[in-house]
Order: structure tokens, then sequence, then C-alpha cells
């Protein structure tokens, strides 16, 4: 006797595939963000070290000396050509290598002896440390916490 019903449907062999090609997928994906995310977050560090630089060099163009810490900077007055508002320091005690910081824009100051330079330092996300810019010369760089 012939059945009338005939069963359609997917078999579990085939369910098995899909699901594993979209576990693969999956996967793919993963990885791909964490690594975009790590070179977004190192290039905004770095953006703001620059900056952080750039004023710093000219603070030492109208002040003949370079800042001593991060709130030369951030407190002077907002008209003046080396004024930085927004900007985020790392703060004491220092952190360590391979310690990221909780956002990307915050950065490590560094004061150099006889104010001779700054030395900044932003955090690579790819590396997993930090990287030191310099204006001016930095001989012995001391951490300076922000206020």
């Amino acid at each position: 006797m012939i059945s009338k019903y005939v069963q359609s449907g997917f078999t579990i062999v085939e369910l098995l595939v899909v699901i594993v090609v979209i576990g693969i997928l999956a996967a793919i994906t993963v990885v791909s963000y964490n690594g975009i995310t790590d070179r977004a977050n190192t290039v905004s560090g770095q953006t703001t070290a620059n900056n952080v630089v750039k004023k710093a060099d000219l603070y030492s163009i109208d002040n003949t000396t370079y800042p001593d810490t991060p709130e030369d900077l951030t407190s002077a007055a907002p008209g003046l050509p080396y004024s930085l508002a927004g900007i985020t320091f790392a703060e004491a005690p220092e952190p360590a290598d391979g310690t990221s910081p909780s956002t990307p824009s915050i950065l490590k100051f560094y004061s150099c002896d006889a104010s001779a330079g700054v030395q900044v330092s932003y955090y690579d996300y790819s590396l997993d440390q930090w990287v030191e810019q310099q204006a001016g010369t930095c001989a012995n760089p001391v951490f300076v916490g922000a206020l």
C-alpha cells in the first residue's frame, strides 16, 4: 500500500550544516569587529596625543618653556592658541603597560627636565602598550597625574 502523505521538511543533517555555516560567519564577524574597534580606539588616542603635543609647542612659543602640568594647557584662557579643553589625562598612580584606559582619549602626561619638553602617551590597543610622543627635548620624563 502506498501512502498518500508525503513528508516534507529538512533533514537533521541539512539543519546542522546551516547552523555550522551561521556559526562560522558569526565568528568571522566578531573577530573583524574587535580588530576594527582596536584600530579606531588607537587612532583616536593618537590623534588626541598629537593635538596635545602641538598645543605644548604653541605653549612653549608663548611662554619660552614647555608646560609642567597638563593643567597649564587645560586651564588656559579659551582665546589662547594653546588652550586645550575636553582632554582627560590619567591620574596618579601611573597606569602600567598593558593596562588599557577606560576610554581611548585618556592620555599620560610627563614633564621633562628644566621644562625643555613634554612627553604624552596614548594607548595602542593593537599592541597592548602605551606609545610615547614628545615635544621639545625630553630627558628624564616624570609622570604628572591630572588634578
